[in-house]
């Protein structure tokens, strides 16, 4: 098993050493063979299946959106109930030192 494994790595070696872009246009033919594969599949279907289609892509795009909206809106609630706690920490620390609060007292303007 590992002697397979090494001899396959070794090939892809020297393969990449003849012709280091060979990887590449590799991916990019196996990716022009699936989109023309859908392509294909696309031009067979009913004019209704692809209005399905459309319309399914279509909610899964809406849905993703909503997705990031919400996760982008709770990073910014998160950001601020951080702020909010590092302002806590840093009066609790404060008082934990034996310094007042910051808040002036009612009637202490008097004396």
């Amino acid at each position: 098993m590992l002697w397979e494994r090494y001899r396959a790595w070794w090939g892809a070696h020297q393969l990449n050493e003849q012709d280091p872009l060979l990887l590449d246009r590799m991916k990019a033919e196996e990716m022009l063979k699936k989109q023309k594969r859908i392509e294909e599949e696309r031009a067979k279907m009913s004019p209704a299946q692809l209005k399905r289609l459309e319309k399914k892509k279509r909610r899964k795009f809406l849905r993703r959106q909503e997705k990031r909206k919400l996760a982008a809106a709770h990073a910014e609630e998160k950001e601020l109930r951080d702020a909010t706690d590092a302002e806590q920490l840093k009066e609790f620390q404060k008082l934990a030192s034996g310094g007042g609060p910051e808040l002036t007292q009612p009637g202490a303007d008097r004396v």
